[in-house]
């Protein structure tokens, strides 16, 4: 099954099963992403 997800205004498709580390990874490049457009 796969989950849509919103993050930083894209929609991404991501599977419920993803573990703590790949959210933990996302979550920072998103803050990466985030100081590079600030």
């Amino acid at each position: 099954m796969w989950q849509k997800t919103t993050i930083t205004g894209d929609i991404v498709p991501i599977k419920k099963s993803t573990n703590n580390d790949t959210v933990k990874q996302m979550a920072a490049l998103n803050k990466l992403r985030r100081k590079n457009k600030s």
